[in-house]
């Protein structure tokens, strides 16, 4: 995920005086001391992600509870891209609507497809190592193109064939929208009401209708959760200048015992179960003054590849558990502490040897040069 750090305030879209200016730069270095909370938000989101599908692995074999208050960590990254796209872009005033396209294409794509191939070559080679999934030329192709298409084994829910892909196909069409806002709203709040307008009557159309198979997973209010960000990023761009860290840690606690509680009712009302605390933590966040903390900043940084990889190393970990015999309830707890360490690591190291080589290569052959 891109770092949420404002562009430089000395361009001409920000300076006017050279009084003006120094007081902007002053507030982008401030900015940017702050927004580091939302990197460690953003390690915190798939370190939730990553213990639910722990406990969703260990409760298939074991009937363990899972934890299912911790797939809030989807919603939480929802809110912080809603925030991303307005802040990083100045709600628009600092790209065009297809520099900002292609950048969520070379942000996006580069990584995952190579991780989908790779999906593709285990289930040719070994397919009764995979049990989550089945290989179909349109399934592959649906996948490649972040278009919703029902799983060929879990009926009934539109997963690509890296299962935790369905987060992006949503994402994808909040870029749409944004896109689409920035070529008729240009800049400015009219973008933000621009993308925030189809959002919401797909949303309606969605709680009110709840509607099935693929128009309902297109028509989930889930995607309202882009919309908090944006609105949240509008205000925070408006009111950087306030402090009060002691609302601000109220709130975050606050937040997370409500995202942290059992969930409850419909998980189509996830939008509002685990959305509103999500953005009221992300809103938080951006007032709260956090230490320097080098781990929290490389999780954070290397989110996405932790995100994508993390199932390869959970279903190989499961089958090694199962061979070696580790079948009782206490030796299945263990996988929580190995597990969750192990996909760190595979992460870490899956971000800095291919996702930043493939996102130098796709930012070359876009632009002709590495751009920061």
């Amino acid at each position: 995920m891109d770092s949420p750090t404002k562009p430089d305030a000395g361009s001409p879209a920000v300076a006017g005086s050279s009084l003006e200016a120094a007081v902007m730069q002053e507030a982008s270095k401030r900015t940017r001391r702050e927004i580091v909370s939302v990197q460690y938000l953003r390690g915190l989101a798939v370190l939730l992600v990553v213990i639910f599908h722990l406990s969703s692995q260990i409760s298939d074999t074991k009937g363990m509870p899972q934890l299912a208050a911790l797939q809030s960590g989807v919603d939480i990254f929802f809110v912080i891209s809603g925030f991303v796209m307005v802040y990083s872009t100045d709600a628009g005033s600092r790209t065009t609507a297809l520099d900002f396209f292609r950048k969520r294409i070379i942000r996006i794509v580069p990584l995952y497809w190579t991780m989908t191939l790779v999906m593709i070559l285990v289930l040719l080679v070994a397919p009764q190592l995979v049990r989550s999934t089945k290989l179909t030329p349109v399934y592959a192709i649906a996948s490649f193109a972040f278009i919703g298409h029902e799983s060929p084994v879990f009926h009934g829910n539109y997963l690509p064939l890296i299962g935790p892909g369905w987060t992006l196909n949503l994402e994808m069409l909040f870029y749409l929208c944004f896109t689409v806002g920035l070529v008729i709203g240009r800049s400015g709040p009219k973008v933000l009401w621009l993308t925030a307008l189809p959002i919401a009557v797909l949303s309606a159309v969605g709680f009110y209708l709840r509607p099935v198979g693929l128009i309902g997973f297109y028509t989930n209010p889930l995607m309202l959760e882009f919309v908090f960000g944006m609105f949240i990023a509008l205000g925070f761009m408006r009111n950087q200048a306030l402090e009060s860290p002691k609302a601000a840690a109220f709130v975050t606690v606050f937040a997370l015992l409500l995202l942290l509680l059992p969930p409850s009712g419909e998980l189509f009302d996830r939008w509002f179960r685990f959305g509103v605390p999500a953005a009221l933590l992300v809103g938080a966040a951006l007032y709260t003054k956090v230490p320097s903390w080098s781990v929290g900043r490389i999780i954070g940084d290397a989110s996405y590849s932790i995100y994508l990889s993390h199932p390869f190393v959970l279903s190989a970990l499961s089958q090694i558990w199962k061979k070696v015999g580790l079948t009782g309830t206490a030796e299945a707890a263990t996988l929580y502490p190995i597990g969750l360490l192990i996909c760190i690591m595979v992460g870490i190291a899956c971000w800095k040897f291919v996702e930043l080589p493939l996102t130098r290569l796709a930012q070359r052959a876009a632009y002709g040069r590495v751009r920061s």
